[in-house]
């Protein structure tokens, strides 16, 4: 059952059932409701407290090196995906959208008017990497789904092409090759980002909302999505789009050369 919302865009699908959001869309929602920085912390918080439980759960690396899949309940999450009770339940945790306020955050009619604003560097930067929906797994079937409306948790599918929907970790690379994801519009450095099924830390397996994949398939779990994804806080620190490389700090220590992201260390 599609939903009904207002003046939905054309490029957006909306497959889920039991969700009416018949009078305002997620944009307008995320808009209305914005929480304050100390709230904003506090949810970053939980979103770490989910990489946590994700890598003890599904990724376990024993004495050699060797990857290994996890508890029985992450399996089962992992071939069943939430389901749609339990998607929404994840949306009040999450207290947000998948929806990223951008650099300039002007009204719309704002915005018909000085269209000039669309046009500045950020404006331009953020809307090339804004993604319209994913492949996600919900009710133990894959559908292409609004990105808005991914939660924390929600197991995804990306191939080439693919813009990253919201931050996550990869769980398994299905081809022999490494996955590659371009990462630059976030993180500002200029070769892609290779993961492999050997890699044996969570930094090595982050990948972030708006990178683009460029090589390979993957199935990864949502972390972080709107307001405590990479992404945001970058414009938040009106550091977006970078203009030096941003370290990718892992909440086990590990991380890759380039400038801190303070609030995410």
């Amino acid at each position: 059952m599609a939903y009904n919302r207002k003046s939905p865009p054309s490029n957006r699908l909306y497959k889920e059932e039991k969700e009416d959001f018949s009078v305002q869309t997620p944009v307008e929602l995320f808009c209305q409701n914005q929480t304050s920085v100390d709230n904003t912390s506090t949810r970053m918080t939980s979103s770490a407290s989910v990489i946590d439980q994700i890598w003890t759960d599904i990724i376990v690396v024993d004495s050699v090196g060797a990857v290994e899949q996890g508890t029985k309940s992450m399996q089962s999450q992992l071939q069943a995906g939430w389901t749609t009770d339990q998607a929404s339940q994840r949306r009040e945790q999450d207290g947000s959208f998948n929806v990223v306020k951008p650099p300039i955050d002007c009204p719309n009619w704002l915005c018909i008017l000085l269209p000039c604003i669309n046009h500045l560097a950020s404006m331009k930067a953020f809307k090339a990497i804004q993604p319209d929906d994913a492949e996600v797994l919900r009710n133990s079937k894959w559908i292409r789904y609004d990105a808005a409306s991914l939660v924390t948790g929600d197991v995804i599918r990306l191939e080439e092409g693919d813009l990253v929907p919201a931050d996550c970790v990869v769980i398994s690379v299905e081809d022999d090759d490494d996955l590659l994801v371009d990462l630059a519009a976030v993180t500002g450095h200029d070769r892609p980002k290779s993961i492999s099924n050997s890699a044996a830390t969570r930094s090595k397996r982050q990948l972030y909302m708006g990178g683009r994949v460029v090589q390979g398939r993957a199935t990864a779990m949502v972390t972080a999505v709107g307001p405590q994804t990479m992404l945001a806080t970058l414009i938040r620190e009106n550091r977006f789009p970078p203009k030096e490389p941003i370290l990718e700090v892992s909440m086990d220590g590990s991380g890759e050369s380039g400038i801190p992201l303070e609030s995410m260390s």
